[in-house]
C-alpha cells in the first residue's frame, strides 16, 4: 500500500524512507471501532505531511500485530483509505 499525494499523478513513484510507526502512532486513543480509529490516525499523518506522498504503509499483518487489531480491521482501515484517494494498492 502506497499513499498518494492527490495533487500529483498517483503513479508517480517517490522513494522515501520507511517511517517509524512506533513513534508516528504510539497507541490508538480507544475510542470506537479500532479500524476507525487506526485509519482517524493514518488520515491525520497523511493530513498533516508527516507521512510524504508515495510513503510505502506496513503490511496489515504488521499493522494488526503493532496494535493488537484483527487483520480484517487493518483491512477495513486500508480500504477506507484507498475509497477515499489517500493510498492505493500495489502488488
Amino acid at each position: 500500500m502506497t499513499l498518494v499525494d492527490k495533487r500529483t499523478n498517483p503513479v508517480e513513484k517517490i522513494k522515501t524512507n520507511p517511517p517509524d510507526w512506533s513513534a508516528l502512532i504510539p497507541v490508538l486513543p480507544g475510542y470506537g471501532p479500532r479500524s476507525r480509529e487506526l485509519y482517524a490516525a493514518l488520515r491525520r499523518l497523511i493530513e498533516t505531511g508527516a507521512l510524504a506522498a508515495g510513503a510505502k504503509l506496513p503490511t496489515t499483518r504488521d499493522l494488526a500485530q503493532r496494535f493488537g487489531l484483527s487483520r480484517s480491521a487493518a483491512v477495513a482501515c486500508f480500504e477506507m483509505l484507498i475509497s477515499e484517494g489517500f493510498a492505493v494498492a500495489r502488488v
